[in-house]
């Protein structure tokens, strides 16, 4: 899914190619996630943005990241070296 960032609502779900990305219950404003071939059958993805936890006003930086295993190195390339912006 490529939109425009923006902010998202407890538990947005996000959804590509490369599958379902489950937040923790919480609002964020989710800045990119950044994809990038790993091996030859896996992708890593870097997930930015803040995080705004239990009403507080003040919003944290958060940064997280992950492998995505796949079938094929095709499947890996296919999203990789791309960054997607979601709301």
């Amino acid at each position: 899914m490529v939109c425009p960032a923006g902010r998202t609502h407890f538990g947005h779900r996000l959804y590509s190619e490369a599958g379902l990305l489950r937040l923790p219950p919480a609002g964020y404003n989710v800045n990119a996630i950044d994809v990038q071939a790993d091996t030859d059958v896996s992708a890593l993805l870097r997930v930015t943005g803040n995080l705004m936890r239990d009403g507080v006003l003040d919003a944290r930086p958060f940064e997280t990241s992950f492998t995505l295993n796949r079938s094929s190195a095709d499947d890996a390339y296919m999203i990789a070296n791309q960054i997607f912006q979601v709301v």
